[in-house]
Formats: C-alpha cells, sequence, structure tokens
C-alpha cells in the first residue's frame, strides 16, 4: 500500500491458478473464461490510453479475476468495485471540500477485491 504496487508475481500465480483451474477442473466454457480475459485486457488497454488513470496492476489483477470467474462475473466486479469507488470518492471529496487536492489518488484495488468478494459469496460463482 505504501508504494501502490501490485506484486506482478501475484498477479501471474492468479492468473495461471485460473487459466489451470478452469482448464482441467471447471466446466465453465472456454469463450466465458477467455471472454473474461479479453475483458481485463480491454482495461489494460483503457490503462494504456488513458496513461494509468487505472493502473496496470489494477488491469493485471482484472485479468486474473477474468480468468477465474468468466465474462458474465468480470462485469459485476466492474460495476461494484465503480460503484464502491464512487462511494469512497464523494465521501473523501465532502471530507475535504475546503482542502481540494486535485493530484489525489484512490488505489483502485481494494475496491476490486470487494467487488469479487461480492460476486463470490452472492453465490454466483
Amino acid at each position: 500500500i505504501k508504494y501502490r504496487k501490485v506484486p506482478l508475481i501475484g498477479l501471474v500465480l492468479f492468473f495461471f491458478s485460473g487459466l489451470i483451474y478452469n482448464v482441467f477442473f471447471s466446466d465453465m466454457s472456454i469463450t466465458l473464461w477467455l471472454g473474461g480475459i479479453l475483458t481485463g485486457f480491454s482495461f489494460l488497454f483503457i490503462s494504456y490510453i488513458s496513461k494509468e488513470k487505472i493502473g496496470y496492476g489494477d488491469s493485471l489483477l482484472l485479468i486474473g479475476i477474468g480468468t477465474w470467474m468468466g465474462t458474465r462475473y468480470i462485469w459485476g466486479v466492474c460495476l461494484v468495485a465503480f460503484f464502491l469507488g464512487f462511494i469512497f470518492a464523494v465521501f473523501i471529496i465532502i471530507k475535504n471540500f475546503k482542502r481540494r487536492n486535485k493530484d489525489m489518488v484512490i488505489p483502485f484495488v481494494p475496491f476490486l477485491f470487494c467487488g469479487s468478494l461480492y460476486m463470490t459469496f452472492r453465490g454466483i460463482i
């Protein structure tokens, strides 16, 4: 959290474990988990275009989440994450209204984590 970096080795292990699980043990169709991976890659492209307004680590995490959850559920994760991020940002803006800091950066990974937990515990997976 101090450096706002997502460890690459963890993301690689997360991705490949999801890939192995889906290839050998899951009944999820190949189109669903490939669609989840492609969704993550679309966010990687957005990271590049926006000069990392959404960081590369966030996008790589979305690739891993997409590998595990597939196309249908990755969008639910994103929706929950964006909603929670919006609520948090509004709270921060209200709290710091007099000290307007335009350079503030809010990490997105915690919201992706919460979105993943929500979709998992909701019983979708």
